[in-house]
């Protein structure tokens, strides 16, 4: 998840390349919505998110016992 979306779609592509599912979101609520949609395994966050900085999505993400396991990446510039 990142606000800079050439950066975040060239990741995307990256790891699509290399066989991994991937969903982009722009703002931090769509983050949290997403991950916790998808049940994700392994989340790469900008701290600068939009609406919901990463810092509180990630602590969101820790307090779903259903992520509480994933992997947060913080991403910054």
């Amino acid at each position: 998840m990142d606000d800079n979306s050439d950066e975040a779609q060239s990741l995307a592509l990256l790891l699509q390349a290399d066989g991994h599912r991937v969903q982009l979101t722009h703002d931090g609520m769509q983050a949290l919505d997403v991950a916790r949609g998808l049940q994700s395994s392994v989340v790469l966050l900008d701290i600068g998110l939009p609406r919901m900085e990463g810092y509180s999505v990630a602590r969101a993400l820790r307090r779903d016992t259903r992520l509480a396991a994933a992997v947060t990446v913080a991403l910054s510039r």
